[in-house]
């Protein structure tokens, strides 16, 4: 079984593959078809997604949905088909009306959480971002925006590890990180408020 957008869908199997039948996404974005990568198994989820680390004079741009009583780096699930610094700057792009200049690849992280009645394996990549001078982003320091249906809260918030894990930031690692930005890429295995660290990639 294959899930597109929350929706399940049986598909044949061909060669030992799964191939997904298309299915109408929820996405709102003039009827297109999600194909955004997810998949659950019983009460198991995989889910891909691209996050932005956007800093800017000493803060990070976080976000939160539907009033929900944590907050994340602003991103996506990536679309099948779709390079992951494209999937970035597509995300930006449909949240926040603005391109955005990708400059790096900063963790590649395995993340293991419960959300919602689900148990989450999650693949994660996190860019570092920047937005352009004048953009709305940069211009205000909280703003809200919507993603179909779903409504987004962005604030900018100092960069100071106990702030950020008081809000809570998730996941985890992040509060101590951001303030640290690996000079290359870091392999990160967290689950469910630990992170081990692999190494570079």
């Amino acid at each position: 079984m294959v899930c597109l957008s929350g929706t399940l869908s049986p598909v044949a199997g061909r060669g030992g593959y799964l191939y997904p039948a298309p299915l109408q996404g929820s996405d709102g974005r003039n009827g297109t078809v999600a194909t955004v990568i997810q998949f659950d198994q019983g009460g198991r989820r995989f889910n891909y997604r691209v996050a932005g680390v956007a800093i800017h004079d000493g803060t990070v741009l976080l976000h939160r949905a539907n009033d929900e009583s944590f907050w994340t780096l602003p991103g996506g699930r990536a679309e099948i088909g779709e390079a992951a610094e494209h999937a970035i700057r597509r995300e930006m792009r449909e949240e926040l009306s603005t391109d955005v200049e990708v400059l790096r690849l900063v963790w590649f992280v395995e993340n293991f959480f419960n959300y919602d009645g689900l148990s989450y394996h999650e693949i994660a990549l996190y860019f570092l971002i920047r937005f352009p001078l004048g953009s709305r982003p940069i211009a205000l320091s909280e703003f809200k925006a919507t993603d179909g249906n779903t409504r987004l809260e962005f604030r900018w918030f100092p960069l100071q590890e106990e702030t950020l894990a008081n809000l809570p930031l998730l996941p985890s690692f992040l509060p101590s990180s951001l303030r640290h930005l690996p000079a290359s890429v870091i392999h990160l295995v967290h689950r469910d408020g630990s992170a081990s660290g692999i190494g570079p990639l």
